[in-house]
């Protein structure tokens, strides 16, 4: 809609600049390059072109010529009043795309943080998981080495050290069982 309107602009502005600018940039009905034409043949094209394309799709030389009336005062007052219009409806549509945009934006750097947090969760976790388990597998080789097979027979560092195993032991079940939660 905006294209077509500023282009109800240009042609009101100046015919000879939309006749410039539809045989730089237009195709006739056939497929052929409005620029490689020549003559009359260019012309018509040039107006069918103006006029939205060939009279079968609804356009033709009669709506190009019509568009090229537009030029003079009552052109220029409807060229500038079309190209007003179509900027506030560009300035209209962009402002709800920047507003959604802006939305988006939000959603995803609340998100972005959130798997941040997540992140430096899981990290914790792992790093905890890391301490508790070098403390169970040390303590659990020095049982392994110095620990009598009866517990009945274990000296006080002995139990010590069976505690901190059990204490490791539980720590590192809580961990497993820990969820982290987005």
């Amino acid at each position: 809609m905006a294209g077509a309107t500023a282009g109800v602009g240009l042609a009101a502005f100046g015919p000879s600049a939309a006749l410039a600018v539809a045989t730089t940039f237009g195709t006739a009905s056939t497929g052929t390059a409005i620029s490689a034409l020549s003559g009359t043949a260019a012309t018509k094209a040039a107006l069918a072109w103006l006029g939205g394309g060939a009279l079968a799709a609804g356009g033709g030389m009669a709506a190009g010529n019509a568009v090229l009336a537009l030029a003079g005062p009552v052109g220029w007052t409807v060229g500038g009043l079309a190209l007003v219009g179509s900027g506030a409806w560009l300035h209209r549509r962009n402002g709800a795309l920047a507003r959604q945009a802006v939305e988006k934006r939000v959603r995803v750097e609340a998100e972005i943080r959130a798997r941040r947090t997540a992140h430096e969760e899981v990290e914790g976790l792992a790093a905890s998981t890391r301490t508790f388990t070098r403390g169970t597998l040390a303590s659990l080789g020095w049982l392994h080495d110095h620990a009598p097979r009866d517990y009945r027979h274990f000296d006080d560092g002995q139990k010590e050290r069976l505690g901190a195993l059990i204490n490791h032991t539980r720590s590192l079940r809580e961990l497993i069982r820990r969820e982290v939660v987005l």
